[in-house]
């Protein structure tokens, strides 16, 4: 459960670093990811590992104990 927990709290500061922080930024069109600058990098990498380890955490919880985390939710 923590892992979710912690994986909520890894996409929210991706999400606010990309929305807030990046907003002055110019990338350029024609470049890949790894061209642009590191700022950018470091919080669309933190969403998708947010969003991931909330995935997994769940996936986890559903299989070794299915009955303990669905009375967990309600």
């Amino acid at each position: 459960m923590i892992g979710i927990y912690i994986g909520s709290i890894i996409f929210v500061i991706g999400s606010v670093m990309t929305l807030l922080i990046n907003r002055n930024v110019n990338v350029l069109i024609d470049g890949d990811f790894w061209d642009m600058p590191i700022r950018i990098k470091i919080g669309i990498l933190s969403i998708i590992f947010g969003v991931l380890l909330v995935c997994i955490s769940t996936m986890y919880m559903l299989i070794a104990d299915p009955i303990g985390f669905l009375s967990r939710i309600s």
